[in-house]
């Protein structure tokens, strides 16, 4: 990005990135919260500079209240309304296809709804069919073991793919996931993964001297080629993979 607008801009959205994770951080929200704060900022400062006053909407003036709103409230997951506003489409359809009593319709289908998701284990791993895989030289087939088993790695990685299998242990060293091993008899996982052997921040922002990796944004390199095999114990955070230019760059689930 920053080859394709000038820098200014993206050392703006930069701010706003570090902002919106500091404020979702329960470790940092109190302790950074006034960084937070001068970050949005400079952030609508520097917009209002390059595309005017008119860029400040009412939803990014808002953003100025976050910081305040953390304090009283928690950290941002505590009181984010995105769970129901991603549901307003499907709701509208659903109401506009129900020509006769809405209502009824409605009511029916979030009982339906919360029956199902009653009974869902593992939230986004589901399945009616019997795939087959192995798991610690057995073969198994679907049942409380597989629903396990894909908990897991729902746990673990971001997605199925093999890119997005990145995490960090508790001594806080980066990880990529290569195999998931289980072992139902014990209840065992192993995570059977090579380390970056260079971890440093993604950018440094000059202002506060704030380096990237304090709010988990990193820039990774030399994949070891030993695999190291840790317990799901070890496990403490994933990542999303992205690459910028052939440079691998993580950013931190909160």
């Amino acid at each position: 990005m920053k080859h394709a607008v000038l820098p200014e801009i993206v050392v703006a959205f930069r701010k706003l990135s570090v902002a919106i994770r500091i404020l979702s951080e329960k470790k940092l929200v109190e302790k950074m919260n006034g960084v937070a704060y001068q970050f949005i900022v400079d952030f609508q400062r520097i917009l209002e500079e390059y595309f005017g006053e008119h860029f400040t909407s009412l939803a990014v003036h808002k953003l100025l209240h976050l910081p305040g709103d953390c304090l009283h409230f928690g950290i941002l997951d505590s009181f984010s309304c995105f769970r129901f506003e991603n549901v307003l489409g499907k709701l509208k359809r659903d109401i506009m296809n129900a020509k006769k009593k809405p209502l009824v319709t409605m009511t029916k289908k979030l009982k339906i709804n919360s029956n199902f998701q009653s009974q869902v284990h593992f939230p986004g791993f589901r399945s009616t069919a019997k795939p087959i895989y192995s798991v610690a030289d057995q073969v198994i087939v679907e049942g409380q073991d597989f629903e396990f088993y894909y908990g897991i790695q729902w746990k673990v990685k971001l997605d199925d793919t093999d890119e997005n299998g990145h995490f960090s242990a508790c001594n806080g060293r980066i990880f990529k996931l290569n195999h998931i091993t289980y072992y139902p008899a014990s209840g065992e996982v192993e995570l059977e993964s090579q380390e970056y052997q260079n971890v440093e921040a993604a950018f440094e922002l000059d202002k506060f001297s704030l380096k990237s990796n304090c709010v988990g944004i990193y820039k990774v390199s030399g994949l070891s080629n030993r695999i190291k095999t840790l317990n799901l114990d070890d496990f403490e955070y994933k990542f999303v993979h992205i690459v910028v230019n052939n440079e691998i760059y993580l950013y931190k689930l909160i």
